[in-house]
């Protein structure tokens, strides 16, 4: 009977933490499409295309140091929803993928940690949806589609293990595929990974998997020829190429300022290598964790440092920490101190959502009734902007008064894409009673 009462209790419990999960999705995705609307910044790159009904092209995001095709491409796919020009069929779209990420991350760590009760998964989910909702909560991170990649490879690939079929086997390919020309830095984690398994797991791993590996490997360096052909030869200028003046050790102190967990990632590794050179034994969690510290590791190089980059590296570490975590679930004594520390992950993250939702449904109403009102404008007057071609040929600056020009041009009645501001080089030379867009130190909008 006591021990009846106990699975009840187990039972009852776990099903709370299921709704907590459900209801913590929910909250996100109420955020992601609430005042769904278009705003300031590479929203842009949808207002020339997929807001208009034109398909993004693959070329969109080719040149200039930059080989991610697939980046965005996503977004094609409103083509064919009804309203698929609206900015809320583009938000519903990002909500379908995070529902499909969250699935794809619950399904993973459930096959990979399969003594994890509904109090582990609460605390996971918690924090997965804490450090991600914010390229969720905007449509132009495509840590989106790398988020739902790593999921459901990392559930795919036990489940290749567990059946050896090759129907999984296509779809896992094709996974593995598209994220690579979604972002830069993935097909290099994914060849980590193979040779973390074929050096190190050979006697371990079926046949399919080897047929993975070694399609890694053969997609990776089909990809670095790409690159150097396509891009590489006639780029004369990089991504984020002279925007950082910092050492590469400035740069990883930055990384981790935005991004405190790498800490823990890194620290974890440590760990992990000291039990693998013990035990003489490294698990496909091991992979997991090789193929996270690889992607940071590349934007360490990059040096780019913004929090949100790391972000698939944190997802692709959580279950080798979940692996850990459930081992010290099963000793009393720290039981209910590590059940405290996960509601804690709880609370932070609805706290997140809420406060980062409710500034991302700010943004989504104060930016385009302010770009309204300029096309209000730009209608029945001319708008100068006080610049010259030297500063236009900035590639940040020029940005900025392009980004402007769009906005606008969406906005305005009738529409026009090919809208453009009367560039002058002195705002002296402005006739008075005119509009005046000033760039330089701040931006500055008058009328003279």
């Amino acid at each position: 009977m006591l021990g009846e009462k106990l699975n009840i209790r187990n039972v009852s419990l776990d099903n709370f933490c299921y709704f907590c999960i459900a209801a913590v999705a929910s909250l996100a995705v109420f955020f992601i499409l609430h005042n769904a609307n278009w705003v300031i910044g590479d929203d842009f790159e949808w207002l020339k295309t997929t807001a208009l009904g034109i398909a993004e092209p693959i070329s969109y995001h080719v040149g200039n140091g930059r080989f991610v095709p697939f980046n965005h491409f996503d977004s094609n796919l409103t083509l064919f929803l009804p309203c698929g020009n609206t900015a809320f069929v583009h938000y519903l779209l990002v909500a379908i993928v995070f529902c499909l990420a969250s699935f794809s991350f619950l399904k993973a760590l459930k096959t990979h940690v399969p003594n994890a009760n509904g109090v582990l998964l609460l605390g996971a989910y918690s924090f997965f949806v804490y450090e991600s909702v914010n390229v969720y909560l905007s449509i132009i991170y495509p840590e989106k589609i790398i988020i739902l990649g790593f999921a459901l490879f990392m559930y795919l690939f036990q489940k290749l293990h567990e059946e050896n079929f090759g129907g999984r086997l296509i779809l896992l390919c094709a996974v593995v595929l598209y994220i690579t020309y979604a972002k830069e830095p993935v097909f290099g984690v994914f060849v980590v990974f193979s040779l973390v398994n074929l050096l190190f797991r050979r006697r371990k791993i079926n046949a399919n998997e080897k047929r993975f590996c070694y399609f890694c490997l053969l997609n990776a360096f089909v990809y670095a020829l790409l690159y150097y052909f396509i891009v590489f030869q006639h780029s004369d200028s990089f991504y984020n190429q002279g925007r950082v003046q910092l050492t590469y050790i400035q740069n990883i102190v930055e990384s981790v300022k935005h991004q405190p967990f790498l800490i823990v990632i890194l620290g974890f590794l440590v760990y992990r290598i000291y039990i693998i050179l013990k035990s003489r034994e490294i698990s496909v969690l091991d992979g997991f964790l090789f193929m996270s510290v690889a992607y940071c590791s590349a934007y360490f190089i990059l040096k780019l440092n913004d929090g949100y980059y790391f972000i698939p590296s944190v997802v692709l570490a959580l279950p080798s920490i979940c692996k850990a975590l459930s081992e010290l679930l099963q000793q009393k004594k720290i039981k209910y101190l590590v059940y405290v520390f996960l509601c804690l992950l709880l609370y932070k993250s609805a706290k997140n959502i809420i406060v980062m939702g409710e500034s991302t449904s700010y943004n989504r109403t104060y930016y385009p009734e302010y770009f309204q009102n300029l096309a209000r404008i730009a209608e029945t007057n001319t708008i100068y902007a006080v610049t010259d071609s030297l500063k236009m040929s900035d590639l940040h600056y020029g940005y900025k008064v392009k980004n402007d020009e769009i906005f606008i041009g969406y906005w305005m009645t009738p529409r026009n894409l090919n809208y453009k501001f009367t560039y002058i080089s002195s705002v002296d030379s402005v006739p008075k009673g005119s509009y005046v867009r000033i760039y330089d130190n701040g931006l500055k909008f008058y009328k003279k």
